[in-house]
């Protein structure tokens, strides 16, 4: 209940909206030149800001602006099987659809994981949000397709497509640990997003976890871009982030999100 941050929540939310295009319904994820109708799958998780501006204001415009975004996700880089795509650059007076990039994944058809990560989390909690099943069905697909790709350690590789598989991404994982553990608030079969949800979090802890004084990071062997070869086999906030959120959702018994 603090006024200062009630303040930069309502900055970063007209930030984010004054990003939106409206002839193409979405997000422009950078500001940078050669940027512009580009689109990214990691915005799933920035939208949830925009309902809480609009409960903090009474303006249902932000609400708005991160169902539009949503919905033009859910079209465009959710593959019928549940695959995710990282990049999607649209025509800015259109809305059409120009070309599919691979980004941080291995190609523009491949299984980059930290994407399903995003999506899962993301569509997660815009059910949690509007109470519109497209999403939860979304994010159930997804879910279940990421679940199918990971090999017997458990520990999902930075693309499940990619022919390097022993190159992992544990913030894949701790994204994921939480975006099911969101699901199984709503699901039918939420045993199966609790129980995953703890073997992931379990898994990457006992094989990848790293509480030595020395580091910076309690996760290792996560991959930042490898198509950049920036952050390879690594530490990363992020994923330290989810994993502590995890935790907090699981042992808390509340399952509720920090934030």
């Amino acid at each position: 209940q603090n006024d200062e941050s009630k303040r930069r929540i309502l900055q970063a939310a007209d930030h984010l909206a004054a990003r939106f295009n409206i002839k193409g319904n979405f997000i422009r994820a950078w500001d940078k030149e050669d940027t512009a109708g580009v689109a990214i799958i990691d915005c799933m998780l920035n939208i949830p800001i925009l309902f809480l501006a609009s409960e903090f204001t009474k303006d249902s415009r932000y609400a708005h602006i991160a169902k539009a975004h949503a919905d033009k996700t859910l079209k465009y880089f959710i593959d019928e099987d549940g695959g995710v795509r990282h990049q999607c650059k649209f025509d800015g007076e259109t809305g059409k659809l120009v070309e599919v990039r691979g980004g941080q994944g291995y190609s523009s058809e491949s299984y980059w994981s930290r994407g399903a990560g995003w999506a899962i989390y993301g569509f997660a909690m815009m059910y949690t949000n509007t109470g519109d099943r497209k999403y939860l069905d979304a994010a159930e697909k997804v879910s279940r397709f990421f679940i199918n790709q990971l090999e017997e350690d458990f520990v999902p590789a930075w693309d499940f497509a990619a022919p390097n598989k022993e190159l992992k991404d544990t913030s894949a994982g701790a994204v994921v640990a939480c975006g099911m553990l969101e699901i199984s608030k709503y699901a039918e079969d939420k045993d199966f997003y609790i129980e995953n949800a703890k073997k992931l979090v379990n898994t990457l802890c006992e094989k990848c976890g790293n509480l030595d004084n020395d580091s910076q990071s309690i996760l290792n062997n996560a991959t930042g871009s490898f198509p950049a070869n920036k952050e390879i086999d690594v530490g990363l906030i992020y994923g330290d982030y989810y994993l502590t959120e995890a935790v907090y959702r699981l042992v808390s018994g509340e399952n509720e999100m920090v934030w």
